[in-house]
């Protein structure tokens, strides 16, 4: 099986992501937090990749966590926006955006179904290395009004 994410990430990822439930599929409606505000490539970046490009160091378990390597997104209105003026107060820029995942861009999955602990509506996106986020990603996203 071609490697389709970064050779930073875990040896054999994507066979683990598999074993872990998470599938090329399609979540129609979807909520998405862009840190500056703006639908960029970098609003659509993962946990690992936005920490490394800000120079912070990630601890052995997160490196060890499939989630740390995932782009996170909602399937409630409401769960996003309690991250965003809760989790994340600090973030003035930060602007929730409304989309779709396509299957083609990568596999997903609800994390309540991988981590029964988690209640809210989070899902992990891995997002392919091969996917060119600013033509098959963000063309299907738009900023919310309310958000």
């Amino acid at each position: 099986m071609a490697e389709r994410f970064s050779s930073e990430y875990p040896e054999e990822f994507e066979k683990i992501l598999m074993n872990c439930g998470a599938k090329e599929q399609d979540f129609p409606k979807v909520y998405r937090i862009a840190y500056e505000g703006v639908l960029n490539a970098q609003a659509f970046e993962s946990t690992y990749a936005n920490k490394v490009r800000r120079g912070m160091k990630l601890s052995p378990e997160a490196k060890q966590d499939v989630g740390t390597y995932s782009t996170s997104c909602f399937e409630q209105l409401e769960d996003a926006k309690y991250i965003r003026e809760v989790v994340m107060r600090r973030q003035r820029k930060a602007k929730i955006a409304q989309g779709k995942i396509r299957q083609e861009t990568g596999y997903s999955q609800l994390t309540k179904e991988r981590d029964p602990q988690k209640m809210d509506s989070h899902i992990d996106w891995w997002i392919f290395g091969t996917t060119q986020v600013e033509e098959e990603i963000i063309p299907y996203f738009s900023l919310c009004e309310e958000g």
